[in-house]
């Protein structure tokens, strides 16, 4: 992970998160741009890189790639990109990308080495980082149609190998730049833009585009414009951050307010997710994750996830699904009702009684809290408790004497269960991750081995054959 820094004047700083180095010298994203007037007006990181915007609407992309990308990306790519490297004794290299040279490995042989292809020149067995840098043909657009730009966002998961630029214009359009022919496209959406985007942004899986006009809506589109998914009226400007949390919904941030969570039928929620901590600066930013976003202050996070169906199915109040009934026919085992064998044999008549044992099983590994999960895991436990008694569980033998698949996840789930609460508590001895699992193996083993006997001894009068040591699961336990 890197950090990169773009100044006024195009200067691009990148930095490695890890040991605070700069790992290439500071080049220009604008070699070319010598008028003091003109200036960086937006940038915008990406998984690669950067993308540049200048105040006369130049808009260039960086990519920042290492020893470990392959050669062959470079002979696909505009032929007006180049790169920089470290390599010059000048401290820096420009060079323009020919079309010819065969090399896919890097680094490169001696034979690609004594290529007349002057990108080969330039990357040496020596180069472990370096910049591509490719202008995009925006100016020219903006001064032919006569428009300016208001956003713009990268998008990588393309059918093409290289990314895609997507810049908002001032009609209410939208216009993707491919940085490989450098085509652009005017995809025409100002039937369904009401005013021009100031925030734009891409859900992780790519598909869609959520983006903030200056008439404060959030609309919702595929990537292909051919479909319209939401349109949310905010009622407030100036919006400061916009991202995705999961696949279906967007978060929105205003400087000084709450965050506000939109789901895809225009239902929202509002969280205080805390101040600055007295810092007159508002540094709020927003990180979207491939299942939550990150919401980050200046001295602590929230993280943000919406509900998965599986817990909301459990917890939710009056729910009949089969994994809160299990759920409930556990706790009134637990508290000493003797009707709970009842509720939980009405599940094993319905034949649904592994999907229940799923369900609880899966909730346990969405919690944080312990005892949730040590909750939910029990539940499992008592499940399988019935599951044996028909001949075992997801392939179990009827004696109990195999785990079954349920078993085997629910020991699996424990284990990591085990191992995650290690690493979080701040208070507990540091554990490796083998530590944890030969921990967890004879954790399990005692705690199934006593649940089991007491359920045994319990039912003995009625399930003989009902259980076995090694049929059972464990629940997670918090390491001494």
């Amino acid at each position: 992970m890197n950090l990169i820094i773009v100044l006024a004047d195009s200067t691009v700083l990148v930095y490695s998160i890890r040991s605070s180095e700069p790992i290439l010298t500071p080049f220009k994203a604008f070699p070319k741009m010598k008028n003091s007037s003109v200036t960086v007006a937006r940038a915008e990181t990406w998984e690669r890189g950067v993308v540049v915007q200048t105040t006369d609407f130049q808009i260039t992309m960086v990519e920042i790639r290492d020893e470990f990308d392959e050669i062959k990306y470079l002979h696909g790519v505009s032929p007006k990109s180049f790169i920089v490297t470290n390599d010059s004794t000048k401290g820096q290299s420009v060079a323009a990308l020919g079309s010819h040279g065969e090399t896919t490995i890097f680094p490169p042989t001696a034979k690609a080495l004594l290529s007349p292809n002057p990108m080969l020149q330039q990357i040496t067995p020596t180069t472990t980082y370096f910049a591509l840098i490719t202008p995009l043909p925006t100016r020219t657009f903006a001064q032919k149609n006569q428009v300016t730009f208001t956003a713009f966002q990268t998008l990588t998961s393309t059918s093409s190998t290289y990314p895609d630029v997507f810049v908002s214009t001032s009609d209410n359009s939208v216009i993707i730049v491919n940085t490989q022919t450098l085509e652009v496209v005017d995809v025409d959406c100002r039937s369904r833009i009401d005013s021009p985007i100031v925030k734009m942004a891409f859900s992780p899986n790519g598909r869609f585009l959520s983006v903030f006009s200056e008439k404060s809506v959030l609309t919702v589109m595929d990537v292909n414009f051919s479909t319209k998914v939401l349109d949310f009226d905010a009622k407030k400007g100036d919006l400061k951050e916009l991202a995705w949390c999961g696949e279906d919904s967007v978060v929105l941030y205003w400087e000084g307010e709450d965050v506000l969570m939109v789901g895809p039928y225009g239902d929202w929620l509002r969280w205080d997710v805390g101040d600055n901590e007295g810092d007159d600066r508002d540094n709020t930013t927003i990180l979207c994750e491939i299942d939550c976003c990150r919401v980050i202050k200046n001295s602590s996070q929230t993280i943000l996830q919406r509900v998965h169906p599986t817990t909301s199915s459990l917890f939710s109040i009056g729910s009949v699904e089969v994994g809160a009934m299990l759920l409930d026919a556990s706790d009134a085992f637990t508290a000493g009702d003797v009707s709970a064998d009842d509720s939980a044999k009405a599940i094993l008549r319905t034949g649904r009684l592994n999907e229940a044992i799923k369900d609880c099983v899966l909730g346990a590994t969405l919690e944080f809290d312990e005892e949730t999960q040590k909750r939910l895991l029990k539940a499992a436990s008592y499940g399988l408790h019935f599951g044996y008694k028909q001949g075992g569980v997801e392939g179990g033998d009827h004696d109990g004497s195999t785990g079954g698949g349920n078993s085997t996840q629910q020991s699996k789930v424990s284990e990591q269960c085990q191992a995650d609460h290690s690493e979080r508590d701040p208070k507990g001895e540091a554990f490796s991750l083998e530590k944890n699992v030969s921990l967890t193996h004879s954790l399990t083993h005692s705690l199934t081995h006593s649940l089991t006997h007491s359920l045994t001894h319990s039912y003995l009068f009625e399930y003989p054959h009902a259980f076995s040591p090694a049929g059972g699961a464990g629940i997670c336990q918090r390491s001494p």
